[in-house]
């Protein structure tokens, strides 16, 4: 199974959430609802879906990524990668980025309060 795969699934596992791409039917219906509304709108980040570039620009999902990932916002080619998710940037730089550092990262990022 490839490093991507794996961190989806530990997610998945950490936080006891279906991964989007789980068959509808197996479900239940709310959390099936919840999964088709981007994160965007629900006011949550969360490391498989949100863009690294929402957040940069938000000061204190910034200072998570900065205080789990030293050093990565300020990285000379850091736009490069202000499209990718934290999850596919995982592929980039597996050295820096874990398993273990993404559901750190979610842990933190689910402590901040809601976007309205």
């Amino acid at each position: 199974m490839d490093r991507k795969r794996m961190a989806a699934c530990a997610l998945t596992l950490a936080f006891a959430a279906p991964l989007p791409f789980a068959p509808v039917d197996a479900q239940p219906a709310n959390q099936a609802a919840e999964l088709a509304i981007p994160a965007a709108l629900t006011g949550r980040y969360d490391v498989r879906v949100t863009n690294l570039g929402m957040l940069l620009d938000d000061p204190a999902a910034k200072a998570v990524i900065d205080n789990r990932i030293p050093g990565l916002s300020s990285e000379p080619q850091i736009d490069l990668g202000r499209s990718l998710t934290l999850l596919a940037l995982m592929e980039f730089v597996p050295d820096r980025i874990t398993t273990e550092t993404l559901v750190a990262i979610q842990t933190d990022l689910n402590t901040l309060p809601p976007k309205a």
